[in-house]
């Protein structure tokens, strides 16, 4: 992630970066739910332990995007959309998208 950072330098920064949230175990739920349904297999990286590791990757980005939101998407979807919705007004509003 480093290395596309480093190639990213002088690129402008986001105004709003939005970072969907929620814990691995729950997300892994999530896939298997939605590929039992589709009667899809999972893929290579849908595991606990890839979920894991990549969730902590995109955290990482809260201290590297000073413009980062944590959305906490583990909730039902119609409130995860409020707070997106929330959120995007409240920089409109603010002057600050």
């Amino acid at each position: 992630m480093f290395k596309i950072l480093a190639l990213n330098r002088e690129n402008p920064q986001p105004d709003l970066l939005l970072l969907l949230d929620c814990p691995a175990q729950l997300a892994l739920e999530r896939i298997v739910q939605r590929a039992e349904k589709g009667g899809k297999p999972l893929s290579r990286f849908e595991n606990l332990s890839d979920l894991t590791f990549f969730r902590e990757r995109y955290r990482m980005l809260t201290g590297i995007f000073p413009k980062t939101r944590v959305i906490d998407s583990s909730k039902p979807f119609c409130e995860v959309w409020n707070d997106i919705e929330s959120v995007i007004l409240e920089g409109v509003l603010n002057d600050r998208l």
